[in-house]
């Protein structure tokens, strides 16, 4: 019985160690390959948006139809920023791609917090993270 439960737990142990290793494998990519992708994952983000709010501002919409379209808004940065999160930018730029996963969040949250009044408010809380990728050469990105 001790045979088999020490051959488990170094069956578990090899599975873990080859887990941990296969977490590093994440390709960092180069200074360009990250600008090319990232301003390709906010350039489908955009299309994405602008679909939900082009109904929106040619007509009078329902508080329903504009909770639906704030909803959409937020879950589309959401997973914005989640494909940002996935690439492995170049180590020099990772802290500033950190700040803007940051703001990404802030954004969101601020946005859901508003509810409604995301429409009539003149302020844009994606603002810092358009900053933070114009400063990263993600031109697409500061558009968003």
């Amino acid at each position: 019985m001790k045979r088999h439960n020490s051959l488990t737990i170094t069956g578990l142990v090899l599975v873990a160690a080859a887990a941990l290793a296969g977490c590093g494998d994440d390709e960092t990519l180069t200074r360009d390959q990250f600008t090319e992708q990232a301003n390709a994952i906010c350039v489908d983000a955009d299309a994405k948006i602008g679909e939900v709010l082009g109904p929106i501002f040619s007509g009078e919409p329902t508080p329903d139809e504009l909770q639906e379209a704030l909803d959409a808004i937020i879950s589309t940065s959401r997973e914005t920023r989640s494909s940002l999160a996935n690439l492995a930018p170049p180590s020099d730029i990772s802290n500033d791609v950190d700040e803007m996963l940051t703001a990404f969040n802030t954004a969101n949250n601020e946005a859901e917090a508003q509810g409604l009044g995301f429409f009539e408010d003149d302020g844009d809380p994606w603002e810092p993270v358009g900053v933070i990728a114009g400063r990263l050469g993600l031109d697409r990105c500061a558009n968003s």
